[in-house]
C-alpha cells in the first residue's frame, strides 16, 4: 500500500486533475486499475510507479483535452 511521501508527492497533481474535471473515479482507476508488481519484482520505487500512473493520466487528460477542442 502506497502512504506518506509516496501519496504526498503527487498530491499537487492530483489536486490539478480534480480542479480540471477527472473524477476521483478516474484517478483511482489510473492508481490500482490493474495491479503493482510485487516488491521484490520492483525495479521502481513505489513513489515513481505513482508517479508514472499519473503522468501516464495527464498525458491521456491532454491528449482528450485536444480532440475535444478540434472537435469544437
Amino acid at each position: 500500500m502506497a502512504t506518506g511521501t509516496a501519496l504526498a508527492d503527487q498530491a499537487p497533481l492530483v489536486g490539478r486533475f480534480l480542479q480540471g474535471g477527472v473524477s476521483r473515479e478516474g484517478i483511482r482507476e489510473a492508481l490500482v486499475g490493474r495491479p503493482y508488481p510485487p516488491s521484490q519484482q520492483r525495479t521502481r520505487s513505489l513513489a515513481a510507479l505513482v508517479a508514472a500512473r499519473l503522468q501516464q493520466l495527464a498525458l491521456l487528460t491532454a491528449a482528450s483535452d485536444q480532440a475535444s477542442a478540434r472537435r469544437a
